[in-house]
């Protein structure tokens, strides 16, 4: 299998108009209202959902082998004229036929439309969309339609093609709600990433107290800020993106590996990769001042591949290769506010009241 992933066609959608228009200033409630209407719904720029699906299709594209993307799409998103080309050009993303036979995408659909259907209001626009779009192709309730059944048919197309799928984040939140999962092996980028987001929140804690006024950290997720922080403009981020992926290369290896352990289930493979992960803990905790700094450590800044050896031959010293040292990389990322305004600069919102509420946002523990 290695590190394909299936990119979601909202998401898709989402960053092409991004980069092509510029941040949304509308706003959107999320999926709190048709999910749980009962409970008040939190309202939020549209900017913070398509910068969420940007974040997530950057970190794809730096660790990922290969993103499949629907071939009825693929030219729309990524031909030669558009913000996205440098991807198709170097072939991080293809083209990929998920509706050759779209019959096998049905029973699964059908089956993951029921469990994403929480409540008889859903239910409702639902049977309502799928009598009109048999009759007129077309979707009264475009937002159910857009979340349920567009979401059910990504799912299903992940589980027929047995790959990997990033969803668009309101997707996202539905599954989570639903408690939808995919059957099959751990995904290892899921497990990376999320010990590099745990050691992340540890490194850059919020002040409290008197100085909590000034005190909110802004914390993005690692590769994004990477990019940013190298990226001068919105036409070479993806082109920065693509340089970090070469940069990354032995990191994104290892993790084709650890998928293909976790896939076979071979417990000695697995836990000789684990071993990996529990050195960011190390590093986390050596930088905080939790360790002793007399034995072999990664040396902590924004250089690539350095290592900062205190030599001490009593010492057992242990192996700290290529690996470990570009997932230490991602770990000790800046936190991303510099990087998220430069952001904002780009669009020109650094100073606007939605760039508030996008530095905002970014900045609470509420998403």
């Amino acid at each position: 299998m290695g590190q394909r992933v299936i990119a979601d066609n909202w998401s898709l959608q989402a960053v092409s108009e991004l980069l092509r228009h510029g941040l949304d200033p509308d706003d959107n409630p999320g999926v709190a209202p048709l999910t749980d209407p009962d409970k008040p719904a939190t309202v939020l720029p549209q900017a913070v959902t398509d910068l969420e699906a940007l974040f997530d299709f950057l970190t794809d594209v730096v660790l990922r082998d290969q993103i499949l993307v629907d071939d009825k799409y693929h030219d729309a998103w990524f031909g030669d004229e558009g913000p996205l080309a440098e991807l198709a050009q170097r072939s991080i993303v293809r083209p990929h036929p998920f509706l050759e036979h779209p019959d096998r995408l049905d029973g699964p659909r059908r089956e993951f439309v029921r469990r994403l259907v929480l409540n008889p209001t859903m239910a409702r626009e639902q049977a309502a969309n799928e009598a009109a779009w048999s009759r007129s192709g077309q979707s009264p309730h475009k937002f159910t339609a857009q979340l349920v059944w567009g979401g059910a048919g990504m799912l299903a197309r992940a589980w027929v093609n047995e790959a990997p799928y990033t969803p668009h984040p309101l997707r996202r939140r539905l599954f989570e709600r639903a408690g939808v999962a995919l059957p099959g092996p751990a995904n290892a980028l899921a497990e990376l990433k999320q010990a590099v987001a745990q050691h992340r929140a540890t490194l850059y804690r919020p002040a409290a107290g008197g100085d909590a006024l000034y005190g909110a950290q802004i914390v993005l997720p690692a590769l994004p800020a990477l990019v940013l922080r190298e990226a001068n403009s919105l036409g070479d981020m993806f082109l920065v993106a693509s340089q970090m992926r070469d940069r990354l290369s032995e990191l994104r290896a290892w993790l084709s590996q650890y998928q293909e352990a976790l896939t076979a289930g071979e417990f000695e493979s697995i836990a000789t990769q684990s071993k990996r992960l529990r050195t960011l803990a190390s590093e986390v905790e050596r930088a905080l001042g939790h360790k002793p700094t007399d034995a072999a450590s990664l040396n902590i800044g924004w250089s690539w591949f350095k290592l900062n050896l205190k030599l001490d031959p009593k010492a057992w010293m242990p192996k700290l290769d290529r690996v470990q040292i570009q997932a230490s990389t991602l770990t000790f990322a800046p936190s991303g506010g510099r990087e998220l305004r430069k952001l904002l600069g780009f669009f020109g919102h650094q100073h606007s009241a939605l760039g508030a509420r996008t530095l905002e946002y970014f900045s609470s523990a509420r998403r």
